[in-house]
């Protein structure tokens, strides 16, 4: 599935109203739409909650992902389009500390419920365990379950699942059950972690028909859990921090910070999607200073050794290797180019001159064969 950059674009734009509306201080589970929900064409139908995500030490230096049952947030929400009445997005959010706790995460694989021969994250599918719809006719306000809540929408011929984040691992999880069960969907997900290992993924890859995740490589998230025990779903394109931009996808490219946080925002991946299609990207109200700090300033010169880097890391990641081990051997053999640091988003590439790689480089897609 290789979607229309500008219907990426929405459904990012989508994503990204669900994290504002959180991070705007949403201190109920109702939280009032987003204004910039209307002015897209769209008005929410019900809203989603789980269990307050948090993070327990595992006795050393680790974090685990694992829920508080005493305790519900607002998750995101289910939209119907206004101009297409039977077209509904479900948009679930990420978690802005993403960046932070997956450095340190340990994850743990388990038995899917319905697969007992996949194996998939323990942190995320606890989370998904608890995902529920409120305010779906004629659901209590209570909630159900997500799942057979989005089932029983009122005359759905598309249902598109989108998230960032740790909303692209729940909405991987979500919109395989809902095809599962039949339902018209289909998913778009940003910087998605990998959700579980290669019988999940082929499960997954039979049971949804259409879907699409967007990874920009430099996005630390994007690589865990680690290969070869966690896999990437199958139809993932990657966006590559490369200058020249030959695939017909994109026409325009961006500048984005080389910064973890900046690497895995929501509102850089936006970016880059609206110079693709040629749009403005929307408005980030929740995190202006953020994005002024990672979009700002010119791009600088390219230098062909950011291509060694990417092209050799790509690879090491094709083959299922620890690749950031691999590309250090490459590259190590190969005095004439350069290092790499050990660790993407909390170490900086370094030139083997020790001069730092340019703070931004433009970006383009490039989906793996």
């Amino acid at each position: 599935m290789r979607i229309p950059v500008e219907e990426a674009l929405l459904y990012a734009s989508l994503a990204l109203i669900a994290e504002d509306m959180y991070r705007g201080g949403a201190t109920t589970l109702t939280p009032a739409a987003d204004p910039r929900l209307a002015s897209l064409g769209w008005s929410i139908a019900s809203y989603l909650v789980v269990n307050e995500p948090v993070l327990n030490s595992d006795g050393g230096n680790h974090t685990l992902l694992n829920v508080d049952p005493s305790s519900s947030v607002f998750f995101g929400f289910v939209a119907r389009s206004q101009a297409s009445p039977g077209r509904y997005v479900v948009a679930v959010r990420g978690t802005a500390n993403a960046v932070e706790w997956v450095d340190d995460a340990v994850f743990i694989p388990r038995k899917h419920d319905f697969y007992s021969d996949c194996q998939v994250e323990t942190g995320f599918w606890l989370l998904y365990s608890t995902l529920r719809a409120i305010g779906l006719p004629p659901v209590a306000t209570a909630g159900v379950r997500a799942a057979d809540a989005i089932v029983a929408l009122d005359q759905a011929d598309s249902i598109t699942v989108v998230g960032h984040s740790l909303g692209s691992a729940i909405g991987t999880y979500l919109v395989e059950e809902l095809c599962r069960k039949g339902a018209p969907a289909s998913a778009c997900l940003f910087a998605s972690p990998r959700t579980g290992d290669q019988a999940w993924i082929d499960r997954f890859q039979t049971s949804v028909p259409a879907y699409e995740v967007l990874n920009y490589f430099l996005d630390v998230v994007t690589h865990v859990p680690t290969r070869p025990f966690y896999q990437t779903l199958q139809n993932a394109t990657v966006l590559l921090p490369l200058a020249q931009a030959a695939d017909p996808y994109v026409s325009t490219q961006a500048n984005i910070r080389f910064d973890a946080g900046c690497d895995h925002h929501l509102v850089c991946y936006l970016q880059m999607l609206a110079g693709a299609a040629g749009a403005a990207p929307l408005d980030p109200t929740q995190d202006a200073p953020l994005v002024t700090s990672c979009l700002a300033g010119a791009a600088p010169p390219y230098d062909q050794t950011i291509e060694v880097i990417a092209n050799a890391a790509l690879a090491a990641d094709k083959i299922g290797s620890s690749i950031f081990a691999v590309l250090q051997g490459f590259l190590t053999a190969r005095p004439p180019l350069l290092e790499a640091a050990a660790r993407l988003g909390t170490e900086r590439f370094t030139l083997a001159s020790g001069k730092p790689l340019p703070a931004t480089w433009p970006v383009r897609f490039d989906r793996p064969t």
